[in-house]
């Protein structure tokens, strides 16, 4: 606050018009009533089994701790008899990612902050093309910001002409707007 206070002291017309525009965004505000409905109306979905965190408790209370501090600031539950694998290389991750999505038979979803085109997202679209002619449902997520040094402009297009249902989030617009600051840093690969 003081600095706001600061800077409209000593340029008032700068300073009202700069505070103005970084504080008064109706698309920020309405973005967050957006989020805030969903997370309520997923919040059904979400609820902690009791009975996990006490088995959690008894086996290990130091994750147990971690656990419920997870659930409580971010609504994510803990889960009995999941499973989880370690890549100790990207290009580890890279040939199981193939394979999975080579074996998908209702829905791949992928939401990305920065892909590239070459060798190894060049296979991937190979394959989710292919798939989504079986009848798979393809979709993919991508931060446009992200990807501006890396994909040409509207590459969600080409992606579409293939049939996979492809957005660019918060597409880049050539405007001074602090909206651009709310990125996608997600890196979320779903498969059936």
């Amino acid at each position: 606050k003081i600095t706001w206070i600061i800077l409209i002291l000593f340029a008032p017309f700068f300073g009202v018009i700069f505070y103005l525009f970084t504080r008064v965004q109706p698309g920020t505000r309405f973005i967050g009533i957006r989020i805030e409905a969903a997370l309520e109306e997923q919040a059904p979905y979400l609820a902690q089994d009791p009975y996990v965190l006490e088995a959690l408790e008894e086996e290990a209370p130091e994750a147990a701790g971690l656990a419920r501090y997870i659930h409580d600031s971010g609504k994510y539950p803990t889960y009995r008899n999941t499973q989880i694998r370690y890549f100790s290389s990207g290009e580890e991750k890279f040939e199981e990612m193939v394979r999975q999505l080579r074996e998908a038979k209702e829905f791949i979803f992928l939401e990305y902050f920065i892909v590239d085109q070459g060798v190894m997202f060049d296979r991937i679209v190979e394959v989710l093309e292919q798939k989504s002619k079986e009848g798979v449902d393809v979709r993919l997520i991508y931060d446009d910001i992200g990807c501006i040094n890396t994909l040409p402009p509207k590459y969600y297009k080409v992606l579409q002409a293939k049939g996979i249902k492809c957005a660019a989030f918060n597409p880049f617009r050539p405007i001074m707007s602090v909206v651009m600051n709310n990125r996608d840093h997600r890196k979320i690969f779903v498969v059936d």
